[in-house]
């Protein structure tokens, strides 16, 4: 406890000046202060241990997993399917879960994301990319469904177009990528392709048509229009 001479107050604090007065106080009992608070521990800092956890133990995993690979069974490189998941589960928890960005960003990083996972499983499993099923089907379809719920997630939270019209216009433009690898035969599969793209353009379109006039400002300022 501590008594200020000028305010004729005692104070249990810490602190070397009276919070009232600003003078200096007076001891007049030496037992330490008990504060009632816990001590702080930023969220930030929780999160960054996390998160060093999280790297240490999916590197390890991974190294374990190759070198029992490479010592065992060359011909088989079944570690790279645990390395591509160690990396998808790092990206999730920094990039989508424990992240403050816009929901579109978090979509548009997952499709990227997946998109890679599942073309490196692909090329390990079949040794080719070619007309695979990961670019003939499952790019397609998670570039469909992301766009979709990119639209649903405007729809719900009532945002407008030009809060994350760059994210937004991203994750489209990444629907006709399946289109262009199909031209390039990389895969011979229309339909998911074709479908991606078609919503990719109606979208698009909708943007136009339907969204108001900062939506449409950005547009132009985009393609210098």
């Amino acid at each position: 406890m501590k008594k200020c001479k000028q305010c004729r107050v005692k104070v249990s604090t810490t602190r070397k000046t009276c919070p009232l007065c600003g003078n200096f106080l007076e001891i007049i009992n030496d037992d330490p202060v008990l504060t009632t608070y816990p001590p702080h521990q930023p969220l930030v800092q929780k999160r960054n241990l996390f998160l060093r956890i999280l790297a240490f133990i999916l590197i390890v995993s991974s190294l374990i997993s190759l070198l029992i690979n490479l010592i065992y069974n060359k011909d088989n490189l079944w570690s790279f399917y645990i390395i591509g998941g160690s990396i998808y589960l790092w990206i999730l928890f920094k990039s989508t879960i424990l992240s403050k960005t816009p929901i579109a960003k978090k979509l548009i990083i997952q499709m990227i994301v997946i998109s890679l996972v599942v073309a490196l499983i692909d090329y390990v499993s079949d040794k080719k990319l070619i007309n695979g099923w990961s670019v003939s089907y499952v790019i397609p379809v998670l570039s469909f469904v992301t766009t979709v719920a990119n639209i649903i997630v405007i729809m719900i939270k009532r945002m407008k177009y030009s809060d994350y019209i760059l994210y937004f216009l991203g994750t489209i433009f990444l629907g006709f990528v399946p289109m262009i690898l199909y031209l390039l035969k990389v895969t011979n599969i229309l339909w998911p392709s074709l479908s991606a793209a078609c919503l990719s353009l109606v979208t698009i379109i909708g943007m136009i048509v339907f969204g108001d006039r900062q939506t449409k400002d950005e547009i132009k300022k985009r393609f210098h229009i």
